[in-house]
């Protein structure tokens, strides 16, 4: 409900950061260290009196009397700070709610620690609220979408299928390259009739398997293949289909088998 209702609200436990420290002060010792310097003031005070009737140095006298006096005014300011801190917890209690003739039986301790315990614990609990809202709000985003294409969120509903982009760079110019140099040499290759030996075809087929991926990547026709490369390409496949079946036109001859020699014996 804080949460909701004040949602500028601080964990609490960030801004009481002297109450936290004040818990781990122990007052009644501290008012008891302070009376008993006193005394021990007063008593130092004495004894300097004592000494200095007998035998002292002048010069020692004036720097114990200066260390005595400093240490007494630092005492006295103790005390005014001590007794300011305890009036001051006193109308803390009363603006609390606290009985008035029940003030002076609180103990500064125990109250200091329990405000700094439930602002931790406070804290926690704010933290794990603002987790579990959190979840929900991501739970809901969630929902929303669920059941529905990709294509259906707000995401990607504004964007139009675009038209598929041309790949470039190097290897794109030689793919398409070669791809006009094999059109060239098909064209002039149907034109002079070579396409009808079955050699021929096995070869260009073998050769159209090898280049049918950079056959796809190719979508332009350029006119600009030069003749060079095309007649180079054809040299190449007609000596290919050439230099096969010359090299098994002769036939092999079969070694004369040594087993039914004869001796001359």
């Amino acid at each position: 409900m804080v949460v909701e209702k004040f949602p500028d609200s601080t964990d609490l436990y960030s801004e009481i950061g002297a109450i936290t420290r004040s818990a781990k002060v122990d007052f009644e010792q501290l008012q008891e260290n302070l009376c008993q310097m006193e005394r021990r003031c007063k008593a130092s005070w004495d004894h300097l009196k004592a000494i200095a009737k007998h035998e002292m140095k002048p010069t020692l006298k004036q720097k114990m009397s200066e260390f005595l006096k400093d240490c007494a005014e630092r005492i006295i300011i103790l005390k005014i700070v001590h007794r300011r801190i305890i009036n001051r917890f006193h109308s803390f209690l009363l603006f609390m709610g606290h009985p008035p003739y029940a003030i002076r039986e609180v103990n500064i301790n125990k109250f200091c620690k329990i405000i700094s315990e439930f602002a931790l614990e406070y804290r926690t609990t704010r933290e794990r609220v603002l987790q579990q809202k959190q979840k929900r709000a991501n739970h809901r985003e969630r929902n929303k979408t669920r059941g529905k294409m990709i294509t259906d969120s707000g995401k990607f509903s504004s964007t139009s299928p675009s038209s598929p982009v041309q790949p470039q760079g190097l290897q794109y110019a030689e793919d398409a390259a070669e791809h006009e140099n094999m059109k060239a040499v098909l064209k002039t290759s149907s034109a002079g009739g070579e396409s009808t030996t079955a050699l021929g075809v096995r070869t260009r087929s073998r050769a159209s398997r090898g280049r049918i991926g950079s056959w796809n990547a190719g979508n332009d026709d350029s006119p600009n293949a030069t003749d060079d490369a095309a007649d180079e390409i054809m040299d190449r496949i007609v000596k290919s289909a050439t230099q096969v079946p010359s090299q098994r036109a002769v036939p092999r001859e079969r070694k004369r088998s040594r087993a039914n020699r004869k001796s001359c014996e």
